[in-house]
């Protein structure tokens, strides 16, 4: 994309609420609930008796959560699984882990034989766990546009990517964003753990 001319200056436009002072402001504040969230979750499993806490555990669920909360304006309860693994919540690590490891068995046979690749237990295995974190982050993007019907996006307040693309595209002022580019927006969920 050219950096210039009035398609550049409109995605730009589009990008500009994330860096201004009081998005700025808001993400401060929001990585500090966050943060004292995990140390929470951390002093009770020690409080409980946990004598070890798995802190990468702690890290990778509050920066997912992190995530949730200043991307997709969502809480995504990862510290609460920490802290409780009986939760029913989505493990969002979890459905990470095993797409990698299924990914991972599967990527030599796709590359050595690619036609049979759908016949693969390995790639239908990875196929369908990318299917779950797909559906899930579908789920997530349908909370947020719910919450946009009940109170549009406000360029000044809101400082979530989410919202700002949800609302970039009921515009129909960017027809080329499709709601699988805003997905894939959200595979943040995916390269963050």
């Amino acid at each position: 994309m050219l950096d210039d001319g009035p398609e550049y200056r409109r995605v730009k436009d589009l990008m500009l609420p994330c860096f201004r002072r009081t998005s700025i402001d808001q993400m401060v504040e929001g990585f500090g609930k966050i943060a004292d969230h995990a140390n929470a979750v951390i002093r009770g499993l020690s409080a409980g008796g946990q004598a070890d806490v798995d802190m990468q555990q702690v890290a990778m669920a509050a920066a997912l959560d992190s995530i949730g909360e200043l991307h997709f304006r969502t809480d995504l309860k990862q510290l609460d699984l920490v802290s409780d693994p009986t939760a029913r919540v989505f493990d969002i690590a979890k459905i990470n882990t095993a797409i990698t490891v299924a990914g991972q068995k599967a990527a030599l046979p796709m590359m050595m034989i690619p036609a049979v690749t759908p016949l693969l237990p390995d790639y239908i295995e990875f196929k369908g766990n990318v299917d779950t974190l797909y559906e899930y982050v579908d789920g997530v993007l349908e909370g947020r546009r719910r919450m946009l019907a009940t109170r549009p996006y406000d360029t000044k307040h809101d400082v979530d990517f989410l919202g700002a693309l949800c609302s970039a595209q009921a515009s129909g002022a960017y027809p080329w964003l499709s709601d699988d580019d805003i997905r894939d927006q959200c595979g943040e969920l995916r390269s963050s753990t």
